[in-house]
Protein backbone atom coordinates (compact mmCIF):
# COMPACT_ATOMS: atom_id res chain seq x y z
CA UNK A 1 0.00 0.00 0.00
CA UNK A 2 1.23 3.49 -0.85
CA UNK A 3 0.15 6.74 0.75
CA UNK A 4 -0.22 9.97 -1.24
CA UNK A 5 3.13 11.11 0.23
CA UNK A 6 4.71 7.85 -1.03
CA UNK A 7 3.27 8.48 -4.51
CA UNK A 8 4.64 12.03 -4.60
CA UNK A 9 8.09 10.95 -3.38
CA UNK A 10 8.26 8.12 -5.92
CA UNK A 11 7.11 10.31 -8.81
CA UNK A 12 9.61 13.04 -7.87
CA UNK A 13 12.43 10.48 -7.76
CA UNK A 14 11.58 8.79 -11.09
CA UNK A 15 9.97 11.39 -13.36
CA UNK A 16 10.29 15.05 -14.36
CA UNK A 17 7.85 16.93 -12.13
CA UNK A 18 6.90 20.29 -13.65
CA UNK A 19 4.24 21.30 -11.10
CA UNK A 20 2.97 20.10 -7.74
CA UNK A 21 0.43 21.01 -5.10
CA UNK A 22 -1.03 19.41 -1.99
CA UNK A 23 -3.16 16.96 -3.96
CA UNK A 24 -1.66 16.92 -7.46
CA UNK A 25 1.60 16.36 -9.32
CA UNK A 26 2.22 17.14 -13.00
CA UNK A 27 4.82 15.13 -14.91
CA UNK A 28 6.34 16.45 -18.14
CA UNK A 29 7.22 14.17 -21.05
CA UNK A 30 9.06 15.11 -24.23
CA UNK A 31 6.89 14.27 -27.18
CA UNK A 32 8.10 15.24 -30.63
CA UNK A 33 8.99 18.91 -30.45
CA UNK A 34 6.90 19.72 -27.38
CA UNK A 35 6.03 18.71 -23.87
CA UNK A 36 3.16 16.43 -22.90
CA UNK A 37 1.87 17.15 -19.38
CA UNK A 38 0.33 14.37 -17.34
CA UNK A 39 -1.54 15.07 -14.10
CA UNK A 40 -1.70 12.81 -11.07
CA UNK A 41 -4.38 13.69 -8.50
CA UNK A 42 -5.34 12.42 -5.10
CA UNK A 43 -9.02 11.51 -5.41
CA UNK A 44 -11.62 10.03 -3.10
CA UNK A 45 -13.87 7.17 -4.16
CA UNK A 46 -15.94 4.83 -2.00
CA UNK A 47 -14.70 6.76 1.05
CA UNK A 48 -11.05 5.91 0.40
CA UNK A 49 -8.04 7.65 -1.21
CA UNK A 50 -7.44 6.84 -4.88
CA UNK A 51 -4.91 7.94 -7.47
CA UNK A 52 -6.13 9.46 -10.74
CA UNK A 53 -3.62 9.65 -13.60
CA UNK A 54 -4.82 11.72 -16.58
CA UNK A 55 -3.32 12.78 -19.89
CA UNK A 56 -5.00 15.23 -22.24
CA UNK A 57 -5.67 14.27 -25.83
CA UNK A 58 -6.95 17.66 -26.92
CA UNK A 59 -10.09 19.66 -27.48
CA UNK A 60 -13.40 17.90 -26.97
CA UNK A 61 -14.93 19.76 -29.93
CA UNK A 62 -12.38 18.14 -32.27
CA UNK A 63 -13.12 14.61 -31.06
CA UNK A 64 -15.55 12.13 -32.55
CA UNK A 65 -17.42 10.32 -29.77
CA UNK A 66 -17.91 7.18 -31.89
CA UNK A 67 -14.17 6.94 -32.53
CA UNK A 68 -13.37 7.48 -28.86
CA UNK A 69 -15.88 4.94 -27.60
CA UNK A 70 -14.79 2.35 -30.15
CA UNK A 71 -11.18 2.81 -29.12
CA UNK A 72 -12.10 2.61 -25.42
CA UNK A 73 -12.92 -1.07 -25.90
CA UNK A 74 -9.35 -1.78 -27.07
CA UNK A 75 -7.53 -0.16 -24.15
CA UNK A 76 -5.62 -2.42 -21.79
CA UNK A 77 -5.35 0.35 -19.20
CA UNK A 78 -7.34 3.51 -18.56
CA UNK A 79 -10.43 4.93 -20.22
CA UNK A 80 -11.19 7.79 -22.57
CA UNK A 81 -13.45 10.46 -21.13
CA UNK A 82 -14.57 14.04 -21.52
CA UNK A 83 -13.23 16.29 -18.76
CA UNK A 84 -14.83 19.68 -19.33
CA UNK A 85 -13.74 20.84 -22.80
CA UNK A 86 -10.94 18.28 -23.01
CA UNK A 87 -10.66 14.63 -23.98
CA UNK A 88 -8.53 12.71 -21.51
CA UNK A 89 -7.17 9.24 -21.09
CA UNK A 90 -7.34 8.51 -17.39
CA UNK A 91 -6.90 5.67 -14.95
CA UNK A 92 -7.94 5.41 -11.30
CA UNK A 93 -6.65 3.00 -8.71
CA UNK A 94 -7.07 2.80 -4.94
CA UNK A 95 -3.97 3.77 -2.96
CA UNK A 96 -4.60 0.72 -0.76
CA UNK A 97 -3.71 -1.53 -3.73
CA UNK A 98 -0.93 0.60 -5.20
CA UNK A 99 2.70 -0.54 -5.15
CA UNK A 100 5.66 1.23 -6.84
CA UNK A 101 5.78 -1.11 -9.86
CA UNK A 102 2.06 -0.59 -10.54
CA UNK A 103 2.44 3.18 -10.14
CA UNK A 104 5.25 3.23 -12.72
CA UNK A 105 3.27 1.07 -15.14
CA UNK A 106 0.21 3.31 -14.91
CA UNK A 107 2.13 6.58 -15.25
CA UNK A 108 4.18 5.38 -18.23
CA UNK A 109 1.41 3.57 -20.09
CA UNK A 110 -1.21 6.30 -19.74
CA UNK A 111 1.25 8.90 -21.02
CA UNK A 112 2.43 6.66 -23.86
CA UNK A 113 -1.07 5.77 -25.02
CA UNK A 114 -2.18 9.42 -24.84
CA UNK A 115 0.69 10.50 -27.08
CA UNK A 116 -0.02 7.60 -29.46
CA UNK A 117 -3.70 8.54 -29.69
CA UNK A 118 -2.80 12.14 -30.48
CA UNK A 119 -0.74 10.87 -33.41
CA UNK A 120 -3.59 8.76 -34.77
CA UNK A 121 -5.97 11.63 -35.33
CA UNK A 122 -7.89 12.14 -32.15
CA UNK A 123 -6.83 15.78 -32.32
CA UNK A 124 -7.56 18.26 -35.07
CA UNK A 125 -3.87 18.79 -35.77
CA UNK A 126 -1.57 15.80 -35.82
CA UNK A 127 1.97 16.84 -35.13
CA UNK A 128 4.71 14.79 -36.76
CA UNK A 129 7.18 13.10 -34.47
CA UNK A 130 4.98 12.50 -31.43
CA UNK A 131 5.87 8.83 -31.56
CA UNK A 132 9.23 9.85 -30.08
CA UNK A 133 8.43 9.52 -26.42
CA UNK A 134 10.70 9.89 -23.44
CA UNK A 135 11.15 11.70 -20.16
CA UNK A 136 11.09 15.48 -20.28
CA UNK A 137 14.19 15.87 -18.13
Amino acid sequence: MMTWDDVVAHVRARFAVIDAGDEHVVVGWKAGGGVHAQRLDLATAFGAPWLRVASSLGDRAAAHADTLMSHNATLAIGALAFDGDTVVLHHLTPLALLVPDHLELVVKQIAHEAVRLRVHGLRTQVRAGLDEFHFYA
